[in-house]
């Protein structure tokens, strides 16, 4: 049974990865390995981490193929929809 009519659950995380249009990571940093190792991300989907003290450089690793990758900070102020989430690079579709 589904609790809100506008989700919708998917069967494992590589099928989430198969119909979302934007990836967004967030685990603990120390989990991101194991959680990622065994998905397969498309050249061209757009992937937006929130894993802290985690350089671009893996995350790259990470989820290569894909190459268009951000890192965003949502800021303690974001609990009360009162605050920003700074999106690093700005480009493409994290902007």
């Amino acid at each position: 049974e589904q609790k809100y009519a506008s989700v919708t659950v998917a069967e494992d995380n590589q099928a989430v990865i198969d119909r979302c249009s934007v990836v967004i990571l967030a685990v603990r940093p120390q989990h991101a390995a194991a959680a990622l190792k065994d998905l397969v991300f498309p050249k061209e989907r757009p992937v937006i981490s929130l894993l802290a003290r985690t350089p671009l450089a893996q995350l790259a690793s990470l989820v290569a193929p894909a190459t268009e990758i951000a890192r965003a900070i949502p800021l303690p102020p974001v609990r009360t929809r009162s605050g920003i989430t700074p999106v690093f690079p700005a480009g493409g579709e994290a902007k």
